[in-house]
């Protein structure tokens, strides 16, 4: 009798698109994903999410402190005029000065 194999440990995984269409649904007021595909996967993955009328970039950072510091730029560099696309915050991320307190 050959014994259940453990699960093997694994040092990167992908998320579930169609369990990030339904968070994104949940989270934000973005109307109904059509498709959600993985565009980059490294230190952050970046998603392309589609709907009937707007496509959005999704971010998923595996550091807090280095997200929260890159989308306090994002919106600093906004707010110079630079021609970004606009950002929806997560409502659970802090700001990078918000960690330290």
């Amino acid at each position: 009798m050959s014994r259940p194999r453990p699960v093997f440990p694994a040092t990167h995984s992908i998320l579930s698109t169609t369990a990030l269409m339904t968070e994104l649904v949940a989270e934000y007021a973005i109307g109904q994903p059509v498709t959600c595909r993985l565009l980059h996967r490294g230190l952050n993955d970046t998603y392309l999410v589609t709907t009937a009328e707007v496509r959005y970039v999704l971010r998923v950072y595996r550091y807090p402190e280095a997200s929260a510091l890159e989308i306090d730029l994002l919106f600093v560099e906004q707010q110079y005029g630079l021609a970004l696309a606009n950002r929806l915050r997560d409502a659970l991320m802090p700001s990078a000065g918000e960690q330290d307190r």
